[in-house]
This record gives structure tokens, sequence and C-alpha cells, in this order.
């Protein structure tokens, strides 16, 4: 089936979509646990957004009839230089998903390509992201690589008190 496909870089006229298929990402992978709290992060987000949206948060869709139906995320954070990140900045890539009906067709991989090259040129040290297994093939054919460490990735929840 043919789709007519607009990719773009999101801007504050986006903000309300990028909830929706946030929230859409969210009840994907963690179904059960996004009942109680989906007005709380629907508010979050709204704020999140607002704020952060093209200044160190950078959004990329693919929208059908002017609904979101695919996203890649990045943030941009700023962090004290070391060995590995002379520069002191990474992005990390957040919310890649593609509703079901349009998965499978490339969508999310052109939304990665342009968000690379568009943050190729803010002298970002790496870019990294947690993959699925659903996507973990796609991620090494654009040239992300497994990380071998000696640290075990380890959270302090504050949600758990």
């Amino acid at each position: 089936m043919e789709h007519n496909i607009d990719n773009k870089k999101a801007d504050k006229s986006d903000i309300k979509e990028l909830i929706d298929i946030r929230i859409k990402f969210l009840k994907y992978g963690f179904k059960e646990t996004i009942k109680n709290n989906e007005s709380n992060i629907k508010r979050e987000l709204l704020s999140y957004f607002k704020e952060h949206l093209n200044k160190d948060f950078y959004a990329y869709i693919a929208l059908n009839e002017n609904k979101i139906i695919s996203s890649a995320f990045i943030s941009i954070s700023n962090i004290p230089s070391g060995v590995n990140f002379i520069n002191g900045k990474i992005g990390t890539i957040r919310t890649v998903f593609t509703v079901d009906n349009f998965r499978r067709q490339g969508i999310a991989k052109k939304l990665i390509k342009k968000l690379i090259e568009d943050v190729s040129y803010m002298n970002l040290d790496y870019i990294e992201l947690n993959s699925t297994k659903e996507g973990y093939e796609l991620y090494k054919k654009l040239g992300f690589k497994e990380i071998k460490t000696n640290y075990v990735p380890m959270r302090y929840d504050f949600s758990n008190k």
C-alpha cells in the first residue's frame, strides 16, 4: 500500500503529536506500568518539550495525513570531558518508534539517518542508544556497535522509596 509520508524535524507546532507518539511508544513497551501514570507523563512531556525542543532535544518525525507515524528523538548532554568524550558532548537516541501498519518500510531508518546527519555538525563525541531486539539489526546497519565495558549499568530509583 502506497502512503504519502513527509519527514521533518519537529517544531513547537508538533508538541501535541510528539506527546501522542511518546505515549504510544511507552504503551508498546510498558503496557501495565503506564496505566496509572499516563496523565502525569503527558503533563511532564508537555513541559519538557516546551523547554527543550530544538535546544538540547530534537525530534525527527514521519507524518501521514498530518499524524506522526514514526519518530526518532535525540537528547544532547554536556558532560565533563573524559578519555572517551573529549568534547564532553554526547547524544542519546530515544523513542525510535513506528506505528504497527507502517513498520518494516524503512521509515525509522530514514529518520535516524537524517538525525545523524543533522547532529554530525554539533561536535558530539558519540551517539548512544539502548536497542530492543527488534531494532538491533537496523542500528548495526546504520553503524552502531555494541559497547563492551567493565562497568555494570546501575540505577538509583527515587520512585521506589
